[in-house]
């Protein structure tokens, strides 16, 4: 949900051209910096959620933290 409300507030919904889920271009009006922006808070949110199920003592998924 977090990641969500992210992406809703860095790419407005009229500049938001996308028509399936696998999109692998900016639509025109984003600068390369705003597009290098989205891809660095996604990976970073993907990859703190990865260790976090991985490593947090409160985390029950136990062996199976490879999966996530």
């Amino acid at each position: 949900v977090m990641g969500a409300v992210l992406l809703a507030i860095m790419i407005p919904c009229d500049k938001d051209l996308t028509t399936t889920l696998a999109s692998n271009m900016a639509a025109p009006g984003f600068s390369n910096g705003h597009v290098l922006l989205a891809e660095a808070c996604g990976t970073f949110m993907l990859c703190f959620t990865v260790w976090e199920t991985a490593v947090s003592p409160v985390s029950s998924c136990g062996k199976n933290a490879c999966i996530a």
